[in-house]
């Protein structure tokens, strides 16, 4: 089976959460090829805590600090809901 990885150069955007609680934690990009070996180090620490106790923002700390991502600057455009496009630039 092919290991996944993610390319450098690739920007990755993390996200969240499922329904309401979902959410974007941060738009990065891959500074060296991420491998699963390298998120499985970086998730480690949290991995051992109980369940509802785990930092998702810790990993990304922790990819940081392996010097495999780099934050990015990036915004949010709303484009519209309800198969209704909002009419004007919006950002959140």
């Amino acid at each position: 089976m092919k290991k996944k990885k993610i390319n450098k150069g690739t920007v990755v955007v993390f996200t969240s959460g499922e329904y309401s609680d979902y959410e974007i934690n941060g738009v990065f990009v891959a500074i060296q090829d991420i491998t699963e070996e390298h998120y499985a180090e970086a998730a480690s620490e949290e991995l051992k805590k109980e369940k509802y106790r785990q930092d998702h923002y810790a990993v990304l700390v922790n990819l940081v600090k392996m010097g495999l991502l780099v934050d990015v600057e990036s915004v949010e455009v709303y484009l519209g809901a309800y198969a209704t496009v909002y009419p004007k630039l919006e950002f959140h």
